[in-house]
């Protein structure tokens, strides 16, 4: 192999790493004081890399530029049909995409209504709350085959349309129907399409944009001209626990704060730091989970909590007598990653400053997770 040869392999295997990127597949969502929590988890990138190593094997085919295949572009469609603007039998939303016919129709209860859509295999029904949230207030469901996304929830009485912008350019328009006091936009997408962006209109006037987590999460809105937090991906904490690794991390970004623990992430839906624990407090929770698919009561737990600005590490009192020592890392603010073993909880913790001084104490009740 010649030296010229030996680049020409080492950089079509650098754009081929580059391409490849895990895509968080929705898990469980949950709702928290209104604001809107998803839960996901991620996907591994090892076949990926598999496909490279054997591709490397063949090294002739990759050397002739006239045998390397173009890379597929994903495809997809996505139109809507004009509905009133009261929803007739409970339709909120109806279109084709990717040449699947679909809609959206809400019944039961105004306070607590399920969102029933239909149209693609397997798709999967969502009873809860509306989300609150200024100027919208999404949720997201995939169905279990993936062959869709449904993005469905309200907006504020002064939204007259919903602009969703997609990678190649097209902008879908979501225009509000009315139904059991609230005005519901929804939409069916593929699930591998990442949006753009979302922007609220008033007519021809803004009222604010939101980007999303991962491919269609919407949740923190920031008015136009606001800029959305710095990026930052920094792991908080990490570790073993009855067997099960926890890694737990933070992500804040153009789209707002969100912080990943094992099986899930947690979005915060704010346009400011959320994590500005109250005076008078030391520390302040924000997510928790199962580790494996155990009972909550009855598995370890990971979570995440925010601490006051003076802490360095916490120290965990278990219901056994036991303790263990998690560090509060700076992100945005100061975050606790931490573990309870399983069949155990958390009676109280001891909070430490920089200079090993006691700065907080903390009860059983803020640690509790479900």
């Amino acid at each position: 192999m010649s030296v010229q040869d030996e680049h020409e392999l080492r950089a079509r295997l650098g754009t081929l790493l580059d391409s490849i990127e895990p895509r968080p597949a929705p898990v469980m969502r949950t709702v928290r004081r209104g604001k809107g929590i998803r839960m996901r988890r991620w996907i591994s990138v090892a076949a990926g890399l598999a496909v490279i190593v054997a591709g490397a094997a063949l090294l002739p085919g990759l050397l002739q530029p006239h045998r390397v295949a173009p890379i597929t572009q994903l495809h997809y469609k996505v139109t809507l049909t004009k509905l009133k603007p009261v929803a007739r039998y409970g339709v909120i939303g109806a279109g084709v995409t990717n040449g699947h016919r679909w809609h959206v129709t809400m019944s039961g209860q105004a306070d607590n209504p399920t969102a029933i859509p239909s149209g693609f295999a397997e798709m999967a029904t969502s009873t809860s709350p509306p989300v609150a949230g200024w100027p919208a207030g999404l949720q997201e469901e995939t169905n279990g085959s993936r062959s869709a996304a449904v993005v469905w929830g309200t907006v504020s009485k002064d939204v007259t349309h919903l602009d969703i912008s997609l990678p190649d350019g097209a902008t879908v328009k979501l225009t509000p129907v009315r139904w059991g006091g609230h005005r519901w936009v929804a939409v069916v997408l593929p699930p591998d399409l990442r949006i753009v962006r979302a922007v609220a209109y008033a007519g021809r006037r803004e009222l604010g944009y939101s980007v999303p987590f991962g491919t269609v999460e919407l949740v923190s809105w920031w008015k136009p001209g606001q800029v959305g937090p710095r990026r930052l991906t920094k792991l908080i904490g990490a570790g073993h626990t009855n067997g099960f690794s926890w890694r737990d991390m933070a992500e804040i970004g153009p789209w707002g704060y969100c912080y990943t623990i094992p099986g899930g992430s947690d979005c915060i839906d704010s346009d400011t730091n959320p994590l500005l624990v109250r005076a008078g407090h030391v520390i302040a929770p924000i997510t928790c989970g199962p580790l494996g698919s155990a009972s909550l009561s009855k598995a370890p737990i990971s979570g995440l909590a925010a601490a006051a600005s003076d802490v360095r590490r916490v120290v965990l009192r278990y219901s056994d007598g036991s303790t263990a020592t998690f560090p509060a890392a700076a992100a945005d603010g100061r975050l606790v990653g931490y573990a309870i073993p399983a069949h155990l909880s958390v009676v109280s913790s001891v909070e430490y400053g920089a200079a090993g001084q006691v700065v907080g104490h903390t009860g059983a009740k803020t640690w509790q997770c479900g």
